[in-house]
Parts: structure tokens; sequence; C-alpha cells
């Protein structure tokens, strides 16, 4: 069982499982170290241990703030708000997006995806028009557009999605979290990943550009 697994597992357990006992951090550790029949978790050694209890840290105060919350795009329509939320997170993922774009709606399925699989990560969604401070300050001509934040500094930004695949069609969460992974925003990569795409919400349009906001 790979480290990422192993993650995604305590996360689903946190989500799926609410507060069951097997859950418990401390409990999860002990079993990860008794499990003498799995090879691979038999060879994790004292600093595997150590940053696989920093992400269960990671993900059980996420599960504490957010409640039901955790591991969805979180919508607002306050960009004060958007702005409280990203100066006091370690990470997070905002999306500027207008409903009636097809390609927003897209991106939105694939971040809610990525919320699920990152529970840590603050992922937000705004609409365009309810954050004129934001769009004039970062220039945003083109939706849908995400921009990735790391301790309150700007770390990439996705516009489109010309980066991860070309269209809403051939993006998928591994492409989603490459780029992520390549601009240093997230650590990991989810197992599988490849095989998880976004849904669009209605059918390909004539032209396949990004829509011009």
């Amino acid at each position: 069982m790979s480290h990422a697994h192993v993650v995604e597992k305590y996360q689903e357990s946190k989500v799926d499982g609410g507060h069951r006992e097997d859950s418990d951090l401390q409990s999860l550790l002990e079993l990860l170290e008794n499990l003498e029949n799995d090879d691979a978790l038999a060879a994790i050694r004292e600093t595997r241990l150590a940053e696989l209890q920093k992400e269960f840290r990671q993900i059980d105060r996420a599960v504490d703030d957010l409640g039901d919350s955790a591991g969805t795009v979180l919508q607002t329509t306050d960009e004060k708000e958007l702005m409280a939320t990203v100066a006091a997170t370690e990470t997070a993922i905002v999306h500027f997006y207008e409903p009636e774009f097809a390609r927003c709606q897209a991106m939105n399925n694939l971040l809610r995806i990525f919320a699920e699989k990152h529970l840590p990560i603050r992922v937000v969604a705004i609409e365009a028009h309810n954050a004129p401070f934001l769009v004039s300050k970062l220039r945003v001509k083109v939706l849908p557009l995400v921009v990735a934040y790391r301790l309150r500094q700007e770390k990439c930004r996705l516009v489109g999605f010309e980066a991860i695949g070309g269209s809403e069609h051939a993006a998928s969460l591994a492409t989603l979290e490459s780029f992520l992974l390549g601009h240093g925003v997230i650590a990991r990569t989810t197992t599988n990943a490849a095989n998880v795409h976004s849904r669009p919400a209605r059918a390909e349009t004539e032209d396949s550009d990004d829509d011009w906001y």
C-alpha cells in the first residue's frame, strides 16, 4: 500500500466513517506499524510515519474546521470572506467562474473531485461578478480562472484548460494534480487519478475556446 493510498484511505474514513474509533489518528498509526504481512507498510520508516502523521493531523484539522463541508468546493458570494479564507489557510485554490459558462461548470466538477481527494486544501469558488476588486486586481479576462495560493502567496494560475489537457473533455484529476504538483501547490497525487475526468454539464459547444469575461 503506497503512501498516497494510505492517506486516501484515512481521508475516506474521516468523511465516510464519521468519528469511528478505528479512524482515530493514533489507532491508525499503530495499525500501520503492526501490519507485518504487508511488506510495503512494514518497510515504512520513522520518517515516512512522521509524514503520514502530519498529513493525518492536517486532515483532522480540516474535518474539525469544516465539518460536513470538508472535501467540498466552498461557494461564496463575498470577496472579503474569500480573501479572509485565503489569508487563514495554508493552501487555498480559488475558482473564478460564471455559472452559465459550460467550461466553468466543467471546472467546478473537476475541482469537486479534487477537493474530495485533498481535504486539507480549501477549494473556494466565487462567481466573477461577485468579486469585482479581485477580478480587476488579477486582470481576469478569460474564465474559468483558477488561482492557487500557499501561505497567502500566489503559486500559479490556470486559465481555462490549456495547461491540463487542452479542453474540458481531456482534463482529468491526473492532469490537474500534475499541474499543481509541478507548481508546488500539492505534495502528492491521487492513485488511479488518470481515470477520473470532469463531466461537462452540457454538450460541447461549436467552438472549443475558453469564455471571455
